[in-house]
């Protein structure tokens, strides 16, 4: 196998970070923007800057949503455990773009989907 197709196959692999992203809904049945949304965000290696001020008001400084019962924290173990609410106008490319601005991806993407992803 060659040099280059080796790297190719690696880089991805080496790049994911198993960021994870779910959401759910709270309630349903209200007008546009009036239902609710938990998301969930997990982690792993992300490091001891997980319960830091400057990570958890990163993401939620630049999600630009309402947003309700925000919990970051650490998971005891060099992870993140993220809850919060939003009201269903927020897409999952919003949470997508607020993680991208506040870590330019440096402990990897996430990929948030739900509705209006």
């Amino acid at each position: 196998m060659r040099p280059s197709t080796i790297l190719a196959l690696a880089l991805p692999a080496a790049l994911a970070r198993d960021q994870k992203c779910d959401f759910r809904p709270v309630n349903g049945g209200n007008p546009p923007g009036q239902n609710l949304e938990r998301w969930t965000i997990t982690g792993k290696d992300i490091g001891e800057e997980v319960a830091g001020d400057a990570f958890c008001n990163g993401i939620k400084d630049n999600l630009k949503c309402w947003i309700g019962e925000w919990d970051c924290k650490s998971d005891g173990n060099r992870g993140l455990k993220l809850t919060f609410l939003t009201t269903d106008w927020c897409s999952g490319n919003q949470i997508n773009e607020a993680w991208w601005f506040a870590t330019k991806n440096g402990f990897g993407p996430i990929f948030c989907e739900g509705r209006n992803a």
